[in-house]
């Protein structure tokens, strides 16, 4: 039999994990939207950036530049990752 406590308990840890199901899959999705968007809109920043290349060429720096983002990710992670575990995620995510 459980007391009134453990229920409680229970039903707050549920609250946490869907609580962080939540935060888990938004933030993910915020992410993956943004790589979509820019991989969805590489030929009209290819010309907006690079108006005087070759569209072809334009196309091909245009998604350069979005392969750097994943270049650059783990640097961002040590950084911030170092800044999280000194200062708190929330500071760091601030």
């Amino acid at each position: 039999m459980h007391t009134p406590l453990q229920e409680f308990s229970q039903v707050e840890q549920q609250r946490t994990l869907k609580r962080v199901t939540f935060s888990s899959f938004l933030g993910n999705f915020i992410e993956w939207f943004d790589y979509a968007s820019y991989s969805y809109l590489a030929t009209v920043i290819a010309v907006a950036f690079f108006p005087d290349v070759d569209k072809a060429v334009a196309t091909m720096y245009a998604f350069a530049v979005f392969a750097i983002a994943f270049l650059v990710r783990p640097i961002g992670a040590v950084f911030w990752g170092n800044m999280g575990d000194k200062k708190g995620r929330k500071w760091a995510l601030s």
